[in-house]
């Protein structure tokens, strides 16, 4: 079972995602186009929008 400071980290990551995700919707861009546009690779944005890294 996770614990409570487990569960706020995973749900912080899942909201930067969401929100990572609804910027770039919003932009009109691929991932690689924004990705490029930001200065991160596609694989680290992909890993940020899947919440499996957290946005610094």
């Amino acid at each position: 079972m996770a614990t409570p400071q487990e569960d706020h980290e995973s749900i912080a990551r899942r909201v930067g995602a969401a929100n990572l995700q609804a910027i770039r919707a919003s932009t009109g861009l691929s991932q690689a186009q924004f990705a490029a546009a930001i200065g991160l690779s596609d694989r680290a944005l992909r890993r940020y929008e899947r919440g499996e890294r957290e946005l610094p």
